[in-house]
């Protein structure tokens, strides 16, 4: 678990000047000050339930997932800043919610 919460906050740390940047994105567009908020929301909540080894339900994946990649559109340079947040989220997603009902699965275990 401590590898976990190292992971977490180095790439929210790397990426904390692309979520400020978001963040005034946001300010800016109507449509982005709900999206954008919520994206880096459901990434919080992928973080903690990663963390905590707990199950995500997929409304949070998908949306989420959904957010993340609209915010992303509107935006597409700023992938570069919140690259680490966004290859953890898709870490989280991929090995860890879709493979970790496997008892032999060892990419959960990263």
């Amino acid at each position: 678990m401590g590898i976990r919460i190292v992971a977490v906050l180095l790439c929210s740390a790397l990426s904390s000047y692309g979520i400020v940047m978001s963040s005034m994105l946001a300010m800016s567009n109507p449509f982005a000050m709900v999206l954008v908020p919520y994206a880096w929301l459901a990434y919080f909540v992928f973080c903690a339930c990663w963390i905590g080894q707990m199950k995500l339900s997929r409304f949070w994946m998908i949306s989420g997932t959904v957010a993340g990649v609209g915010s992303l559109a509107m935006e597409p340079f700023g992938f570069l800043l919140v690259f680490p947040s966004v290859l953890l989220a898709a870490h989280i997603i991929m090995a860890y919610h879709f493979r970790s009902d496997s008892p032999n699965n060892r990419a959960a275990d990263i």
